[in-house]
């Protein structure tokens, strides 16, 4: 799945749509969210407890 993106907001306890947001692949805000999802991600990863073995144990 990709874009377009499409996101509606709907308030509580109402079934009208409020707002609208359709994010095409090469708008700014989508590829500024994708850039910032990414970083997170691999921001996540490093900072993972590292395994035994890669701390210089046995194996």
């Amino acid at each position: 799945m990709g874009p377009p993106l499409d996101l509606v907001v709907c308030r509580l306890g109402d079934l009208t749509v409020s707002r609208r947001l359709s994010l095409a692949g090469d708008s700014p805000l989508y590829l500024g969210i994708q850039q910032g999802w990414n970083e997170g991600l691999k921001r996540a990863f490093l900072e993972l407890p590292r395994f035994e073995w890669e701390q210089g144990g046995p194996g």
